[in-house]
């Protein structure tokens, strides 16, 4: 950071903020006429040849004043032992990491109010700023007429006029080693800590069920080298983030292949980024997701946890707004699902009724339709659904080859039936019936979605009071996980496999 702007304007602040404290003893040291340093920063003080001493609060005095009453602690120090200002000691407050954590910076607030002050004099030294905005002029020269030219190959509509912010967006990917070795001690299926993993490797199913448009670059946040993103790209449920959107890394950008030991300096140029994209998507359990969500909800900018669930730093009161940054459990807007098969001609029977399906849900109904299916992206059918404003999730899915085998050896069979002699089986058309089973684990953050077959018209408007009744939300609320006690699900359930929709 850059320590001698933040000393300089972090004074004042300090200040006031003990100023206003009158009750509290530490009122009398930080507002006098002439207070000390509120952070004393000097890279040319010989530390061995300067007395410091550690004043700590024990765990049990963690609390919600714990920063306050340390403060009171750091004048009663002082107070007492006069040699301690005419030797030029100085004193550190030293709290290990789950301190900070006890500190509950809720809305409404002191703390809250201070907490962003501190944050807004915050900046990045010199070098890392001049290397964020260098890669970020980069990333739009390179990339941003890239991506429109592939999103309007794919139907998506490229409209600059759309752009709020960056015009592009930043995914934080939370996929490195460390991270999947955290989330193994995170999962706690009884204490609902289950959304660690969710949706990592079905990244581009959310972005694209989402609406996030295909039309902006996408600038890879992660701490993943680029051989581990080579291999990402090889993953079947990482095609469409791939192939759909145009994904960019610091290599790409000429910065770095591998952030190594220097992930802190990185994630600051990834901070940059993500504080000035169009959308920022990370991970709510992540500390670095969570502080760039609750910065950019501040200034109304969009963000979205791929991951679903609760935010921790929320949950715990850590950075708690009046709004939590979560996505309700019945979502005002009803997503739509229907299946769209692999090979479906212009104007045949399933095409015509995908069409008039389509059409009257975008004419009347306020229902997003989303679509899931295994036909080429390219496909001419494919590529109009998304031109009308259809979500599309490409999805293969893992049971494939044994439908193809069960469907050989079902023509195959010597002494056929009449119905097989009349309509042979078709593989493509077998799997479009099934694929709805895998619907679940697609990276849908809908809790609940309506899914019908193509062969309906929707001739009103949709709600969740005449789907569900008019007890709805109570049995939204009725419809979550129920907690298990026992080893089952840490057996059977591994985080990235939980986090499903509920009802369909």
């Amino acid at each position: 950071f850059n320590m001698r702007r933040f000393e300089n304007k972090i004074q004042q602040t300090y200040s006031n903020f003990w100023c206003r404290r009158r009750e509290h003893q530490a009122f009398k040291i930080w507002c006098s006429d002439n207070p000390p340093p509120a952070i004393l920063y000097d890279t040319n003080i010989d530390i061995k040849n300067v007395n410091v001493e550690h004043l700590k609060l024990k765990p049990d005095e963690w609390g919600q004043n714990a920063l306050t009453d340390i403060g009171d602690a750091a004048f009663m120090r002082i107070f007492e032992d006069k040699r301690f200002i005419m030797d030029k000691s100085i004193l550190r407050i030293t709290e290990p990491c789950e301190f900070w954590f006890n500190v509950k910076v809720k809305e409404g607030t002191d703390f809250w109010d201070e907490f962003w002050k501190i944050q807004d004099v915050l900046e990045f030294n010199d070098q890392i700023v001049e290397l964020g905005e260098n890669a970020k002029r980069i990333f739009l020269h390179n990339f941003g007429g890239v991506a429109r030219a592939k999103a309007k190959k794919h139907g998506y509509k490229v409209d600059d006029e759309s752009i709020q912010h960056g015009g592009f967006h930043v995914v934080h990917l939370r996929a490195e080693k460390d991270w999947q070795n955290h989330c193994e001690r995170w999962f706690s299926w009884i204490d609902r800590r289950d959304n660690c993993m969710n949706n990592t490797w079905h990244i581009g199913n959310v972005l694209l069920s989402e609406g996030i448009s295909p039309a902006l670059p996408v600038y890879l946040a992660t701490g993943l080298s680029e051989t581990d993103v080579r291999d990402l790209r090889n993953i079947p449920s990482m095609h469409s983030f791939f192939n759909i959107y145009t994904v960019v890394t610091k290599a790409m950008l000429g910065l770095t292949t591998d952030v190594g030991e220097e992930r802190e300096y990185w994630a600051a140029v990834d901070f940059i980024l993500g504080r000035d994209a169009e959308w920022f998507v990370g991970n709510s359990i992540s500390t670095f997701s969570a502080l760039m969500m609750e910065f950019r909800a501040r200034r109304k900018m969009p963000v979205l946890p791929y991951n679903a669930g609760k935010m921790a730093l929320e949950e715990i009161d850590c950075i708690r707004p009046n709004k939590m940054t979560l996505i309700p459990p019945v979502r005002p807007v009803i997503k739509w699902l229907f299946i769209l098969p692999q090979n479906v001609e212009q104007y045949d029977v399933v095409y015509n009724m995908t069409m008039a399906a389509v059409n009257s849900a975008l004419s009347k109904t306020r229902v997003v339709p989303v679509c899931v299916t295994t036909a080429d992206p390219y496909s001419a059918i494919v590529v109009r659904l998304a031109s009308m404003g259809v979500r599309i999730i490409h999805h293969t899915p893992k049971w494939t080859r044994d439908v193809n085998r069960m469907v050989e050896r079902w023509n195959s069979v010597g002494e056929r039936s009449f119905f097989q002699y009349f309509r042979p089986l078709k593989a493509e058309e077998v799997i479009a019936r099934w694929l709805r089973i895998d619907l679940p684990m697609l990276g849908l953050l809908d809790d609940f979605a309506l899914y019908t077959d193509v062969s309906v018209v929707f001739t009103d408007d949709v709600n969740w009071m005449d789907l569900l009744g008019e007890n709805h939300l109570n049995l939204a609320r009725s419809m979550e996980r129920k907690m298990f006690p026992g080893p089952f699900f840490n057996n059977y359930a591994p985080p990235g496999k939980l986090g499903v929709p509920r009802f369909f």
